[in-house]
Order: C-alpha cells, then sequence, then structure tokens
C-alpha cells in the first residue's frame, strides 16, 4: 500500500500471496471414499496410497468429490460440523482449514480452482 503522506517518499507494503478461493476433489475417479463412524478412508488410485481422516476433514473431503468449494463455504461446512461450534472458535477453524488444505494439497487429493 502506498504511503500518501506528502512529507516522505511513498512505501510500497510487500504482497501476501493469496490463497486459491475455490477447491475441488481431485477427480472424481481417482479417489475412492468410504465412511464409517467417525472415519473415512481414501483411496487415492493416482498415488496408490490409502489415507485414514478424522471426521471433519472426510466430510470436507466428501463434500469436495462432489462439489466445488470456496473457502467460505468450507469454513461454514466446517463450523456446521462442530458439535457445540462457537463464534469465538473461529481462530482455530481457521488454522484446522488452513493445514486440512495444505495436507490435502501435498497428498494430491484437492487441486485448487482458478
Amino acid at each position: 500500500m502506498a504511503n500518501n503522506n506528502a512529507t516522505g517518499p511513498a512505501v510500497t507494503q510487500p504482497t501476501m500471496n493469496h490463497a486459491p478461493e475455490r477447491y475441488r476433489a481431485a477427480g472424481g475417479e481417482t479417489l475412492r471414499i468410504k465412511t464409517w463412524g467417525d472415519e473415512t478412508v481414501v483411496y487415492s488410485s493416482v498415488s496408490g496410497e490409502t489415507h485414514v481422516l478424522e471426521r471433519h476433514a472426510g466430510a470436507i473431503l466428501a463434500e469436495l468429490a462432489t462439489s466445488t468449494l470456496t473457502i467460505d463455504e468450507i469454513r461454514t461446512l466446517l463450523a456446521h460440523s462442530i458439535d457445540d461450534y462457537q463464534p469465538d472458535m473461529d481462530d482455530e477453524l481457521s488454522t484446522y482449514m488452513e493445514q486440512l488444505l495444505n495436507d490435502f494439497l501435498a497428498l494430491e487429493l484437492i487441486v485448487a480452482v482458478d
């Protein structure tokens, strides 16, 4: 952001890299998703790996397998999946969501959509 102060030079702040706004599962035919109770098992035919996910992560991945979701939609799904969600949990929710999406991207379970 430029400094509009006439007494000093304009200062430009570094811009932050913005995370993609939308995500989807990495191809429906490459993922096999099964849920049992509070756990979800995901097999990726691309990597040949099987992953066991906890309830919240499994619900998000299952939704991403059928829909392209924005960050806000993912945050809302997470909030609704927590039994006693309170607005003061937003910071923890955002941290969890960011880590979850980064993990899914690293495991090639989801892709960012422009």
